[in-house]
C-alpha cells in the first residue's frame, strides 16, 4: 500500500465482497493492518458468490507524517473466484475504482457498494462489466499501474494519474491534515449538483470520496 511514493503503515484493509442487494449491502470478508513497508497478508476469500466482485479498502495510516484520519483508498479486485494474489492499492487504484464503479458506491459511506441483485442476474451486469473494465482497460491489478490499453491513449491515462496526484495532497498531508480539508472544499465546489440536492452530503471525508 503507498500513498505517491511512501509506504503507508498501521492502515486498516479489508477484504470486502460487492453487496447482492443495494449499495450498502457489500460484506467484510477479513481485516488486517499494514506493517511498515505497507504490506499486508489476507487470507484467500470465503464468498457468497463465486463471481461476485471484491475490493480492497484501506482506512487511516501513516504516510510519513503521522496517523491520517483522512486517508480512504481502495482498490478492485475482480471476481472472487479469479482474485489476484497480489494488489496494489494507491491514489491511482482509488482513482480507477471511481471512475469504473461510481454509480455503484453507496454515498453515504463510499467503502460500501453493490448492486441490486445478486451475480448472474440482469440487476449484476453492470457491476460485472464496471469490474471487467477496470482490470481489463484500466488498471494490471497486481503491479496496481495502467494498463497496457490504457496506456494506448495518453488522455485517459493522464486523467487518472492527475486525479490520484491531487489525493496525494491529502494522504501525504502533514497534520493537523489541514491539505485534505482545504482539497475536499475545492472539489465539492466544483461539482454540479441538482437544486435542491436530495443527497446534500457536503464535501467528501476522506480520499475514496473526493474523486467520487
Amino acid at each position: 500500500m503507498i500513498g505517491g511514493r511512501k509506504p503507508i503503515s498501521e492502515s486498516t484493509v479489508s477484504l470486502v465482497e460487492a453487496g447482492a442487494s443495494g449499495k450498502a449491502s457489500s460484506t467484510v470478508l477479513a481485516t488486517t493492518i499494514t506493517d511498515s513497508h505497507g504490506d499486508f497478508s489476507l487470507p484467500d476469500p470465503n464468498c457468497r458468490y463465486p463471481d461476485s466482485q471484491l475490493y480492497l479498502t484501506a482506512s487511516g495510516g501513516d504516510a510519513g507524517n503521522g496517523p491520517n484520519p483522512n486517508i480512504l483508498l481502495n482498490a478492485m479486485v475482480g471476481p472472487c473466484k479469479t482474485v489476484s494474489d497480489r494488489v496494489i492499492i494507491s491514489e491511482f487504484s482509488t482513482a480507477a475504482a471511481a471512475y469504473a464503479f461510481n454509480r455503484f458506491f453507496d454515498e453515504s459511506d463510499v467503502a460500501m457498494l453493490g448492486a441490486d441483485g445478486p451475480p448472474g442476474t440482469d440487476k449484476y451486469i453492470g457491476i460485472s462489466n464496471a469490474g471487467t473494465l477496470l482490470t481489463t482497460n484500466l488498471v494490471f491489478v497486481p503491479q496496481g499501474v495502467p494498463s497496457v490499453k490504457l496506456g494506448a491513449g495518453s488522455n485517459p491515462e493522464k486523467m487518472l494519474n492527475s486525479v490520484a496526484d491531487i489525493l496525494v495532497y491529502c494522504v501525504n498531508s502533514p497534520a493537523p491534515y489541514s491539505n485534505c480539508d482545504t482539497l475536499f472544499n475545492i472539489l465539492f465546489s466544483k461539482v454540479t449538483k441538482p437544486d435542491p440536492d436530495p443527497d446534500d452530503s457536503g464535501p467528501p471525508g476522506n480520499n475514496a470520496g473526493a474523486p467520487i
